[in-house]
C-alpha cells in the first residue's frame, strides 16, 4: 500500500526521532528566526536565514508558459522605408497646381510660380 501524500518516509521519521530524543526543544525554523533577529548576525547571514525561512512561510512560485494560438500568420519581417521630406521649392510648386493634376491654377495675373519649368 503506498504512503499518503506528504507523509514522512522511514529515514525521515528516524532522523526526526533522533533529533527529538537528543534535543527535545529543537526547531530549525525557530533557530533560523533567532539567528536572523540577532544583532550580532551579519547582514549576509540574515539574508540567508530569511531566504531559508521563506521557503516554509510563502508558497514557491512556479514558472508559467503561455502559448498564443492565432489563425492569422504573424509577420516575421517588417519593411521600413525612409523617405526624405520634399524641398521647400517642390512644396510651393505642388501648392500652385490643381488637385490631381500637375497643371498650374489659372490666375488673372501671370506669376513666375505658375510657369511650368
Amino acid at each position: 500500500m503506498p504512503r499518503l501524500k506528504g507523509s514522512n518516509n522511514k529515514n525521515k521519521d528516524r532522523l526526526l526521532r533522533l533529533i527529538k530524543d537528543e534535543y527535545p526543544d529543537f526547531d530549525p525554523i525557530l533557530d533560523l528566526v533567532r539567528i536572523s533577529n540577532d544583532s550580532e548576525t551579519s547582514t549576509a547571514d540574515k539574508i540567508k536565514c530569511d531566504v531559508a525561512i521563506s521557503k516554509y512561510v510563502y508558497p514557491q512560485l512556479k514558472a508559467v508558459e503561455h502559448k498564443i494560438e492565432t489563425e492569422s500568420e504573424i509577420p516575421t519581417e517588417i519593411e521600413i522605408t525612409i523617405v526624405t521630406p520634399p524641398k521647400r521649392e517642390d512644396t510651393l510648386k505642388s501648392e500652385n497646381t490643381s488637385p490631381g493634376t500637375s497643371k498650374p491654377f489659372q490666375t488673372d495675373k501671370p506669376s513666375s510660380q505658375n510657369k511650368l519649368r
